[in-house]
């Protein structure tokens, strides 16, 4: 176990966010959520857990650009059906996906629960609820709570992943704003399904880029692959997804392909990094670029980084669920190093 302090709360927040791959919450919409939380933050691992011990997750879902964060209400709604339902009080709420692990701070400070050192979605954020942990093992992602701003609850049992896909995004569809879902309830003894450590090696990132020490990150596993300023970006917004197409210009001409995150990345045409790998932006300032921000960004200049997936999802289930041509473009999962 570790207690977190401001300063690397601050750290975790901002690291999580360029590992997000552009998705997820605003590094400052959670910093500001997050204020006041109780000071330290005790992250444990999943080895301090007693095997029956009840955890869940919680996580956001509605297009990139929505970024409401008036949910603590939702949140305190979400716990207790959490713990109505199990029939017990939650020792742990782990982050769906990175982007979102503000979430789970402020759900287990409303509950007196422990963050637990891991994330559903193999260290970054995710399209779609069928890009995690549990459904590349097969495992249930149901039973599943869906609570949005207006505090209306959905229950879901016995859905498959796909099928919770679809029911909640319609939520969010028809509401016009983000939804909260709290799922995959387990007990301790299941949490090595999950990605462990990537909050701790999210303070690791976050405090590279607080001290622009760049460098350091390829310990971490992040690759610097170029400079390159934006010539354009041709943004959708629509309710159930952000979908945008960013061109750069560096040593190479760059075209990132976006679904809510940077999912795709062409040098002169041709994939040089898909998903499920990460691909990064950093603005001229070093801070995480979120793709909500986009349109600030014709005519400067950015950092592009990339990094490995997770090894989770290296196999052909992996590549199944999470694979630029589930999105409907044309390649297949790639890598290739700087």
């Amino acid at each position: 176990m570790m207690t977190c302090n401001s300063q690397q709360l601050d750290d975790l927040l901002l690291g999580a966010s360029l590992l997000a791959t552009g998705g997820g919450c605003l590094y400052e919409k959670k910093k500001a959520f997050l204020r006041g939380v109780p000071l330290p933050i005790s992250i444990i691992e999943a080895s301090d857990l007693a095997r029956n011990d009840l955890l869940c997750t919680v996580y956001a879902v509605g297009a990139t650009h929505l970024q409401e964060t008036d949910f603590v209400e939702a949140l305190k709604i979400g716990i207790e059906r959490v713990e109505a339902f199990s029939g017990g009080r939650l020792r742990a709420l782990f982050a769906g996906e990175l982007g979102a692990e503000h979430l789970a701070i402020k759900a287990a400070a409303l509950c007196g629960a422990n963050v637990l050192d891991a994330d559903g979605a193999g260290g970054r954020a995710v399209p779609e609820i069928v890009q995690d942990q549990f459904a590349l093992q097969g495992r249930e992602t149901t039973p599943a709570f869906a609570v949005n701003a207006r505090g209306t609850v959905r229950c879901f049992e016995n859905l498959a992943p796909d099928a919770l896909e679809t029911a909640v995004r319609d939520i969010a569809t028809e509401t016009q704003g983000l939804v909260l879902v709290f799922d995959h309830v387990m007990r301790g003894g299941d949490a090595g399904i999950l990605s462990c450590g990537t909050l701790t090696r999210s303070i690791r990132v976050g405090s590279c880029l607080r001290d622009k020490a760049l460098g350091r990150m390829e310990t971490l596993g992040l690759q610097i692959l170029d400079e390159a300023r934006v010539v354009e970006v041709d943004a959708r917004a629509q309710a159930d997804f952000f979908r945008a197409t960013l061109s750069l210009q560096g040593r190479a001409a760059y075209t990132i392909l976006i679904q809510n995150e940077n999912l795709v990345l062409l040098k002169n045409g041709e994939p040089l990094v898909t998903c499920p790998h990460l691909i990064m932006l950093l603005d001229q300032d070093g801070r995480p670029v979120h793709n909500s921000q986009l349109e600030q960004l014709p005519d400067k200049t950015v950092t592009l980084l990339t990094a490995r997936a997770a090894r989770a999802w290296d196999s052909p289930r992996g590549y199944q669920l999470f694979s630029p041509r589930r999105f409907g473009w044309p390649y297949d999962v790639r890598y290739a190093k700087p």
